[in-house]
């Protein structure tokens, strides 16, 4: 049978190879050196299948042609093509690789293994009564390797993302995926979206499949050779898909191609493409990638430039490494080891929160309590607003059944430093134009800048009493059964002003306390405390039940006057 297909397929190949002009005026002349040869590549997309049709491939084609365009490859495009003009831009592209070229064959779409062949299926394939119509009706990637052998190319890349499930396989009950090919000579680079046999998704949830996203980012990073580009790939392919599709590569090249060659002695002397790596790494970091960023610092450290790059990478190295095995034991169900990863990670960085809720999650799956508490209080004094706020909510959930949740909670949550404090001399915000226009139409002698600084200099302290008694006298005292407390609102914490505001509390029921951010101030109203500017929740406790609450605005530079009835 592969005899017959060859008989079939290949008179329609030598047809057009025969033609050197026909394709000349497509290809033309390349960006790349004599030397290095030229640079061609066929892209195939097809989705549009009259059975079981695809959403990504044409993207995916797409994708990879504005990629290879820009590493100086002559592409020849076609999307959603039938039998014949698949089998017209393969003969088109063949035909122009000669020796020294390097000749890359890129199809996404439909695909099937027919006797140990791999075939392409075009858009227009509907139906066949038997498997050799079948195997008629498409592209065989056999006789396509014969040719390639002849053509005595420096180099050839096939690349299929194609293992997808179809219904050519499921028709015929043809073997899942596609087949490792055993014909594809020497000098040759094989890649496919998941390992021989398997099948592989078509992303529904994204416009391009896994496998092409992630190429075609690779493809664009300097300085990565061919095996290192798949290395990445497959990486950022197994995190997306939680390890059920693995990229496959087989290769027989015996020297190094790069889509961008990288510069002679990449050393901290030429250390543009360390700083590439670097910031590419920490932006998988960002992304949760865990895999490909800790590949990417390895990489970096290899290199032993001896620079800056080289131990922020040997820096980072260690809490990555921990995270991506945390993440590792979690998905197998190892909830202990995920946890003690976790924790170490939180030691070499005390301020990844998303590792501290990793803690929390993997501490409540084992129904251990007390530790999802601890890394949830944690968060509440170290986390951004917005972690904060969902540790809180988390905490609540939990003291229903938990008394040291409700522990947790009473407590103050940590306050950010001032801004000046951050960031001195620095100058934030959008300006008050009205403001300024203002000031800007009085005379200068009438502004007095140095009691303006002062507001800004001297900014008051978080609770001022109104009477006279000292506050660890108060705090000494015990709260009565009915008392007042006043809580921040989070919802800015990230960074806060240095202004200050008054709150005046006023009631005719005088036996209250006054508690601010856990501490009584205030053994009876009225009272009146000096707060940063911002939202407080009001609450009147009766013991540890809520009996009623309010939300104020404490504004700076002003009194805030509060009447309870």
């Amino acid at each position: 049978m592969k005899g017959l297909m060859k008989g079939l397929i290949k008179p329609v190949i030598g047809a057009v190879i025969g033609g050197q002009l026909l394709a000349g005026a497509l290809f033309g002349q390349t960006a790349t050196t004599l030397e290095e040869g030229k640079r061609l590549a066929l892209v195939i997309g097809n989705d549009s299948y009259p059975t079981r049709p695809l959403q990504n491939a044409v993207n995916d084609a797409r994708v990879m042609q504005k990629a290879l365009s820009e590493a100086s490859f002559r592409v020849l495009v076609r999307e959603n093509a039938g039998v014949a003009a698949m089998q017209e831009s393969m003969s088109e592209f063949l035909s122009q690789i000669g020796p020294g070229d390097t000749a890359l064959l890129y199809y996404a779409g439909h695909a099937v293994q027919i006797e140990g062949e791999n075939v392409l299926i075009p858009s227009d394939f509907a139906s066949a009564r038997t498997i050799i119509e079948a195997k008629y009706k498409s592209l065989s990637l056999t006789p396509v390797f014969d040719v390639l052998k002849r053509s005595r190319a420096k180099r050839v890349i096939v690349i299929l993302d194609a293992c997808r499930t179809n219904p050519v396989a499921e028709t015929y009950a043809l073997k899942a995926g596609l087949a490792n090919p055993s014909d594809a000579g020497k000098n040759t680079y094989l890649a496919f979206s998941t390992s021989p046999g398997m099948v592989a998704g078509d992303n529904p949830n994204g416009r391009n499949s896994w496998f092409t996203e992630a190429l075609a980012q690779a493809i664009s990073q300097p300085g990565l050779s061919l095996d290192e580009v798949f290395t990445r790939v497959r990486l950022q392919v197994e995190v997306a898909t939680a390890g059920k599709q693995t990229p496959w590569s087989i290769t027989s090249l015996t020297s190094k191609f790069y889509f961008y060659p990288p510069k002679d002695g990449v050393t901290e002397t030429d250390g543009t493409l360390l700083s590439k790596w670097l910031e590419d790494a920490r932006r998988q970091e960002q992304h949760g990638n865990w895999p490909e960023s800790v590949e990417t610092y390895q990489r970096i450290v290899k290199e032993k430039s001896g620079g800056s790059e080289e131990a922020a990478a040997t820096a980072r190295l260690p809490y990555v490494q921990a995270r991506m095995e945390a993440e590792a034991k979690f998905a197998a169900g190892d909830l202990g080891q995920a946890i003690d990863l976790a924790e170490r990670a939180l030691s070499l960085d005390g301020f990844a929160m998303d590792a501290a809720f990793e803690i929390a999650n993997s501490a409540l799956l084992r129904g251990d309590l007390p530790r999802a508490i601890g890394a949830l209080g944690r968060i509440r004094q170290r986390g951004t607003s917005a972690q904060v706020a969902r540790a809180g909510r988390m905490l609540e959930e939990l003291a229903r059944v938990e008394r040291g949740a409700a522990e947790v909670l009473g407590k103050s949550v940590a306050q950010a430093p001032p801004l000046g404090e951050l960031f001195p001399g620095m100058q934030f915000g959008i300006p008050n134009w009205e403001a300024v226009r203002r000031w800007s139409r009085q005379e200068l002698v009438g502004v007095d800048y140095a009691a303006m600084a002062k507001q800004w200099q001297k900014p008051a302290p978080a609770a001022v009493l109104s009477e006279e008694k000292s506050p660890q006298a108060l705090a000494d005292t015990v709260l009565s059964n009915l008392h007042l407390v006043v809580k921040p609102v989070i919802t800015g914490r990230d960074l806060i002003s240095e202004e200050s505001g008054e709150l005046k509390i006023q009631s005719l029921r005088r036996e209250m306390a006054l508690v601010v951010e856990g501490r009584q101030v205030s053994k009876q109203l009225p009272a009146t405390v000096s707060l940063p500017a911002g939202e407080y929740d009001l609450q009147t406790m009766d013991g540890g039940r809520k009996v009623s609450e309010r939300r104020i605005r404490v504004k700076g530079n002003s009194v805030t006057e509060v009447e309870l009835r």
